[in-house]
């Protein structure tokens, strides 16, 4: 793609127009101006961002602007796609963890959230859904405690609901590279 097309792209960002349509979307909690600032710095921390389609570029933007999260790297990453058939590159907006994260404490439904890893060495208890105890490898004091963390071989996340009831689950090393 050429480096015009790449301008148009950002030129079109930072247009009125699409500070229109993102004004429509975003919640209070994000500005357009802020959002379109973000959204050029990701172009310009990852060049080929400049190449993609500019239809699946400004569906992730509206996407985003609607959750109300920003391509920030951390809860929301732009990532452009190469695809073959269509002869084009494509934006694929993938939300990460703490972007979701966000969202579901946003959501008024949940008043904590509470991810963490599981190590060899580390105590856990987890019993028909619910996790009793983890302590982690260096908060240990009993004389079984091994002299170094062992390796990761779960994940687990708890969260709590406003009316008191609570939700864990946890995945095997295995589960989480089968996704």
């Amino acid at each position: 793609m050429s480096n015009s097309t790449a301008l148009t792209l950002r030129s079109q960002i930072e247009s009125p127009a699409f500070a229109a349509q993102v004004a429509k979307v975003l919640p209070k909690i994000l500005t357009p101006d802020r959002f379109i600032r973000v959204a050029v710095t990701a172009m310009t921390r990852n060049p080929k961002l400049r190449e993609c389609d500019q239809a699946s570029f400004f569906g992730a933007m509206l996407s985003l602007a609607q959750m109300g999260l920003e391509p920030d790297g951390r809860r929301a990453h732009l990532i452009p796609f190469e695809n073959r058939r269509r002869g084009c590159v494509e934006c694929q907006l993938i939300i990460d963890y703490k972007g979701l994260a966000e969202l579901a404490m946003r959501s008024g439904m949940i008043s904590y959230l509470h991810a963490d890893v599981v190590r060899d060495g580390d105590v856990f208890d987890y019993s028909l859904g619910e996790i009793a105890k983890h302590v982690p490898h260096y908060l240990r004091r009993d004389a079984d405690k091994p002299e170094k963390a062992g390796d990761v071989f779960a994940v687990y996340a708890v969260a709590r609901f406003k009316d008191g009831s609570t939700k864990a689950e946890v995945m095997s090393i295995d589960d989480i590279e089968g996704i």
